[in-house]
């Protein structure tokens, strides 16, 4: 899957856009860069945060094409964040522009283009 094939998946086709973005994009790019990425303690590697950050953008940009998008799923769950301070549910952290405490993680736009 191409990023552009990836954000062109619907909400209601979620789960095809979860598994892509876990085991396509998140997964198979750390084994293929290699060393740390591709073991078991892949914070070792200097590239695995950036990386994380790339799977971050890829979601929030996902979200921004819809209002279905940017709602589906997360939106709506009560549960306790787990490993969070007291008081913090999922659902308070599904959109990156409206996070606790007047945080708002914004993405510079860029064009996304399919690689041979």
């Amino acid at each position: 899957f191409l990023e552009r094939d990836l954000l062109t998946l619907r909400a209601d086709n979620f789960n095809r856009f979860l598994q892509t973005l876990q085991v396509f994009v998140h997964t198979n790019i750390r084994c293929e860069v290699g060393g740390h990425m591709c073991s078991t303690n892949p914070a070792n590697d200097p590239a695995y945060f950036p990386h994380l950050a790339h799977l971050d953008f890829l979601y929030t940009r996902w979200q921004s094409f819809s209002h279905q998008n940017l709602k589906f799923r997360y939106s709506q769950d009560d549960r306790d964040l787990p490993l969070a301070p007291a008081g913090f549910k999922v659902s308070q952290f599904h959109d990156s522009a409206d996070l606790p405490g007047g945080i708002r993680v914004c993405y510079d736009p860029y064009e996304l283009k399919n690689h041979p």
